[in-house]
């Protein structure tokens, strides 16, 4: 099965337990105090919400960071069915929230990131190798994430993830989205029927959720976004253990870069300067990078090729559409003494002859 966000963007998801594309985890695992640091981003509360919903809303944030805690530890056989009460309580909890917040999509924000964060580490949990499948603690763990991450679609309208404004904050949302797309793909190909039954729900669940969080991230926090999942992924290369790992780099990539094209055509002018300084730096460290992939992998350099011509080209609009913030930019590195690569240079340069010529 394939779904397709208005970007053009796809998520690949099999619908008989087989893939050739299918992804692994271990690539695209979150860190714990990455996320706290992204989700201490995100809006607070506001008083648009009486005091008492105020309150509920930071109980149930404080109570989604304390699971996703408890489930970044070593598994606990006793407690695997608390699982399924706890996301039964978030869901219904989540839909009493929604129904009373019209018009306070900025408080609800504050709980995207950690829904997300959660159901990830319930995916993670799930496919933990320390995890015996033939026991009902896999599926138990895959029903609760069934129920939380219909919550978050039934829970997050567009008003409520418009507001997801800060990039770090948006990244490790989109990071939780890939790696539970991940997860589950592995999941999916268990030996377990059980596993694999209860693995199907929710694959076929996440890609919409996906696609209605592309079409709702204003575009140039979402272009910024992108980056840096996929800085991220390029930097954990070198760690790569697996076939299955490498496949997953591969295959995340190529989604970043859909993701980032789309993300180009919808930039509106306004102030919006910080995603030419992204862009821009973003190009520079990879330059920078370049020179140091040693990899062998001719998937891998294709692709890499391919997010290079990526970068080119978001550094090509973003430095027309911004030219003002693109020339400070190069100053600021001549002034610094940091390199700044041909390609670079010759990109701004456009970019100045294009302002003069308007």
């Amino acid at each position: 099965m394939v779904a397709e966000a208005a970007s053009g963007a796809e998520v690949e998801v099999p619908q008989d337990g087989t893939s050739a594309q299918s992804p692994g985890a271990s690539c695209i695992q979150s860190n714990v105090s990455a996320i706290e640091v992204s989700h201490n981003e995100v809006p607070n509360s506001s008083c648009s919400f009486s005091s008492h919903a105020q309150v509920l809303v930071q109980e149930i944030e404080a109570e989604l960071v304390a699971w996703a805690e408890e489930l970044s530890r070593p598994p606990s056989f006793t407690t695997f069915q608390n699982w399924e009460n706890r996301a039964a309580s978030l869901r219904n909890r989540l839909e009493a929230m929604a129904q009373k917040s019209t018009g306070a999509g900025k408080d609800m924000g504050s709980l995207v990131l950690p829904v997300f964060t959660f159901c990830a580490r319930l995916a993670a949990r799930a496919g933990s190798p320390e995890l015996d499948e033939e026991t009902e603690s896999a599926p138990a763990l895959l029903r609760a994430m069934l129920a939380a991450v219909s919550a978050a679609a039934d829970a997050f309208p567009p008003t409520v993830l418009q507001h997801l404004t800060m990039p770090a904050a948006a990244a490790a949302t989109f990071r939780s989205v890939l790696q539970m797309l991940a997860q589950l793909q592995t999941l999916s190909r268990s030996r377990v029927e059980e596993v694999r039954k209860a693995a199907a729900p929710v694959l076929m669940e996440l890609p919409p959720l996906l696609a209605h969080l592309v079409d709702s991230v204003e575009a140039a926090v979402q272009l910024v976004s992108w980056l840096r999942v996929a800085n991220e992924l390029l930097s954990e290369a070198h760690a790569l253990s697996s076939e299955d790992a490498a496949v997953t780099r591969r295959w995340a990539l190529r989604f970043c870069s859909r993701c980032v094209d789309r993300c180009l055509t919808c930039l509106q002018p306004g102030p919006q300067e910080f995603c030419a300084w992204e862009v821009l730096s973003e190009l520079t460290r990879f330059n920078e990078r370049q020179g140091l992939e040693q990899s062998g992998d001719i998937e891998w350099k294709k692709d890499h090729a391919d997010w290079l011509r990526c970068l080119e080209g978001a550094a090509r609009v973003v430095s027309m559409q911004y030219p003002t913030q693109a020339r400070e930019f190069l100053l600021l590195a001549n002034c610094t003494g940091s390199p700044v690569p041909e390609d670079v240079q010759r990109l701004l340069g456009e970019a100045q002859a294009g302002d003069a010529s308007g």
